[in-house]
C-alpha cells in the first residue's frame, strides 16, 4: 500500500511539473505577444506622428497656394515673392516626402495586421 501512495505521490508531482510548464510556456506565449503588441504600438505611435508632421506639410502647402494666388493677383510686395518662389521650390519635396510617407504608413499598417493575424 506505501508503494501505491508513494506512486501516485510521484504522479502528482510529475502533473503538477507538467502544469507549471505548460503555464510557463503560456506565460512566454503572452509575452511574445505582448511584445509584439508593443512594437506594433510603438510603430502605430510613430505612424501617427508622421501623420500629423504630413498635415502640418499640407497646411503649409495649402498657404503656398494660396500665396501663389495672391502673387498672380500682384498684391504681394517683392521680398513676399522670394519667399514664395523658395516655398515653391521645396514644395516639390514636400509632396514627394508626403506620398513616400504615405506608402510606409500603409506598408507598415499591413505589416502590422499580418503579424496580428
Amino acid at each position: 500500500m506505501p508503494r501505491k501512495a508513494k506512486c501516485t505521490s510521484f504522479k502528482y508531482k510529475q502533473e503538477k511539473q507538467k502544469e507549471k510548464l505548460r503555464q510557463e510556456k503560456e506565460l512566454e506565449q503572452q509575452l511574445k505577444q505582448q511584445k509584439e503588441s508593443n512594437k506594433a504600438n510603438c510603430e502605430a505611435a510613430r505612424q501617427v506622428a508622421i501623420a500629423l508632421e504630413l498635415e502640418k506639410k499640407k497646411k503649409e502647402i495649402e498657404e503656398l497656394k494660396k500665396n501663389l494666388e495672391e502673387t498672380r493677383a500682384g498684391r504681394i510686395e517683392e521680398e513676399q515673392r522670394r519667399t514664395i518662389q523658395f516655398l515653391r521650390e521645396e514644395n516639390d519635396d514636400l509632396r514627394n516626402n508626403y506620398e513616400r510617407l504615405l506608402d510606409l504608413y500603409w506598408n507598415n499598417v499591413i505589416l502590422t495586421n499580418n503579424v496580428a493575424n
